[in-house]
């Protein structure tokens, strides 16, 4: 079983908002950003995603580390607890938590609003898989940067 490192742990803990933040604001800037690919070139669509994520991730790490946080560590608790300390364990359930996030922000808890009919199909294929790989990518922070394998023949 893997065994808490307190000070790496603490770090991990810290930084895992700004990387779910940083991934999560770069992957949603830069599929939204796909949008215009019916009217430009991809490039154009590139350079325009890659535009706004520099605003997008500034704002996604503020949120991350306001709104976030608490989603995190209380998914960090129930992995901790549960054993599920491997960087894929940690990961799989920060995804999760990643994934209830993007839902509560972006849609008020609702998959499916008014605005469905609209056009935002695209928002809602973006933000959610975004919002499950920044989580994953913060648990795996976590499982990597803040538990070690336990020595053999620890008993532990």
């Amino acid at each position: 079983m893997r065994q808490p490192v307190p000070l790496q742990l603490v770090l991990a803990m810290a930084l895992a908002p700004l990387v779910a933040g940083m991934v999560g604001g770069m992957l949603v800037c830069l599929g939204l950003a796909l949008q215009l690919a019916a009217e430009f070139t991809i490039i154009e669509a590139l350079q325009t995603g890659l535009a706004m994520s520099i605003f997008g991730v500034i704002i996604a790490v503020f949120v991350c580390y306001a709104f976030g946080s608490p989603l995190m560590l209380a998914a960090w608790a129930i992995a901790h607890f549960a054993k599920w300390r491997s960087p894929v364990g940690m990961g799989l359930v920060m995804g999760l938590t990643g994934l209830l996030f993007a839902i509560l922000f972006f849609y008020n808890g609702r998959l499916f609003l008014e605005d469905f009919e609209y056009d935002a199909a695209i928002a809602l294929l973006v933000t959610l898989p975004a919002g499950f790989a920044a989580g994953y990518l913060a648990g795996w922070l976590i499982g990597q940067l803040g538990y070690r394998d336990a020595p053999a023949g620890s008993g532990a």
